[in-house]
């Protein structure tokens, strides 16, 4: 008889409502693969994204969904070599590219893109910055190429993106100016280590970064939906690097002003890292979590089988705050 497990998953892309908790087959290990059994798992936009169909979905029907996962190792394959049942593990990966999602009981993870947790870590908490810290590591090493004592300007510094980029930059040795929505994520910024926070809803940032950097920041990145290039210009150093990792709307800037500063636009997508690339990515946010160096905001913390609750708070709460986190 086939075993079963409790699964959040749908049969076709759609609403919130399209979601389903209920029970599907036990997955089934091959030789390099990882049974885990899931504790925690965080919910992300891309899930939104995915599970409504705005980004296509490269895997069968049903589809489990959820990218983010700590867990602890049930049964290894047979040429796995690097875990054994007992261990706490990680992934952030999941559900793209043609695997499925980790909102389950059970999730079976190739080895390469598992990672082991670090002892005396939350789960909770650690689930929550995976994502995010991905994300930053890649535009910060990769391809912004951030280096000590540089400056970095972070629109949206106190989201998860932009405040794993903060944390980030500050332990690479630069100098970080971000902006945030209210008085009370400027606070949080500045406590994360950023040397200037600004409100962006009551302060002129183009002043008040002028004010303070008048030769231009070096790396300048975006995380908002409707990117100001024409402020990101102005605000530039000589060879200064803008970063883009979302957007919605066409954007317009001044040619002229931007190849004079002899300027690069660059943009990047966690979709696309590779296995070796992301496990570079996993050490550091292994050394940063273990030393208490790394931190991310829960909104709210709920059992999986309110995933389709979680959905809904993340595409209709605006002022939502923070990671959700599903307990398993």
């Amino acid at each position: 008889m086939t075993e079963t497990m409790k699964a959040a998953y749908i049969n076709e892309t759609g609403g919130a409502n399209k979601i389903i908790f209920g029970s599907l087959p036990k997955p089934v290990i091959g030789n390099n693969q990882v049974l885990v059994r899931v504790k925690a798992v965080a919910v992300d936009h891309l899930d939104t994204y995915l599970r409504s169909g705005k980004y296509p979905i490269d895997a069968t029907f049903p589809y489990i969904l959820g990218e983010d996962m700590c867990g602890v190792v049930e049964k290894v394959g047979i040429e796995v070599t690097g875990f054994h049942p007992g261990q706490r593990v990680w992934s952030n990966t999941q559900g793209i590219n043609g695997r499925q999602g980790i909102s389950s009981e059970f999730a079976v993870i190739d080895d390469d893109l598992l990672y082991h947790l670090p002892e005396g870590v939350d789960e909770k908490q650690a689930v929550a910055t995976f994502q995010s810290s991905a994300t930053a590591l890649m535009g910060l090493i990769r391809v912004g190429r951030l280096l000590r004592n540089e400056t970095i300007f972070i629109n949206g510094g106190a989201g998860g993106v932009g405040s794993a980029a903060l944390q980030f930059s500050v332990l690479r040795g630069a100098n970080v100016i971000a902006t945030a929505g209210s008085d009370e994520k400027v606070k949080w910024c500045k406590e994360l280590g950023a040397q200037h926070a600004f409100n962006y809803k009551t302060q002129d940032i183009e002043k008040e970064v002028k004010k303070i950097m008048p030769g231009g920041v070096d790396l300048f990145w975006d995380t908002s939906n409707e990117p100001n290039l024409e402020m990101a210009i102005k605000l530039m150093a000589l060879r200064g690097r803008i970063l883009l990792m979302a957007g919605s709307s066409k954007a317009n800037f001044s040619i002229n002003a931007f190849y004079r500063k002899e300027l690069s636009l660059l943009g990047f997508s966690l979709l696309h890292a590779q296995p070796i690339e992301l496990r570079g990515y996993a050490d550091i946010i292994n050394q940063a979590l273990k030393e208490k160096k790394l931190f991310a905001r829960i909104a709210a913390t709920m059992p999986l089988a309110d995933v389709a609750k979680a959905h809904q708070m993340l595409e209709e709460k605006k002022d939502l705050w923070g990671k959700i986190v599903l307990t398993v």
